[in-house]
């Protein structure tokens, strides 16, 4: 059987893994998306660790990977098309990530922007222009001081 487009665009331009937790109405929540080149994002899972935290477990690096790995096992069994990995500045999962790239070679980690874009945009509804300008420029120095870290 031909590979399909969908194989052939992953292994072109790689696949991404990304996830971002929450907590809705006292549920510790992750969702974990996966997105390729010509790929709209897709949720793959919604990870709900409250059995886990009642039963005195924090959302740590390993828990987090152990939850992520196998939904890219999955697609990926030979760890050949993930590339990267983004989420959000916490260290757990900036961690999390760095343990996925372990056992997926061609991952690298990245920081994810959106909360950046998130507080730019509350503050933008609440300040005078001046203050808004600069709020933006400690958030963006703050930003490239934290990625380059």
């Amino acid at each position: 059987m031909p590979p399909s487009r969908k194989d052939i665009d992953a292994e072109l331009f790689g696949l991404t893994a990304m996830g971002d937790g929450a907590t809705i109405c006292k549920y510790p929540l992750t969702n974990v998306l996966f997105a390729g080149g010509y790929e709209h994002q897709a949720l793959i899972d919604v990870i709900d660790s409250s059995d886990h935290m009642a039963a005195g477990g924090v959302k740590d690096a390993r828990y987090i990977a152990s939850k992520i790995m196998p939904l890219m096992e999955n697609i990926d069994p030979k760890k050949e098309l993930f590339d990267m990995v983004v989420f959000n500045g916490a260290a757990n999962v900036q961690k999390a990530g760095r343990v996925i790239a372990v056992r997926f070679p061609k991952v690298i980690v990245c920081k994810g922007t959106e909360q950046i874009g998130s507080l730019f945009l509350t503050k933008a509804f609440k300040e005078a222009p001046l203050e808004l300008l600069k709020t933006w420029t400690s958030i963006a120095s703050l930003n490239f001081v934290l990625y380059f870290m």
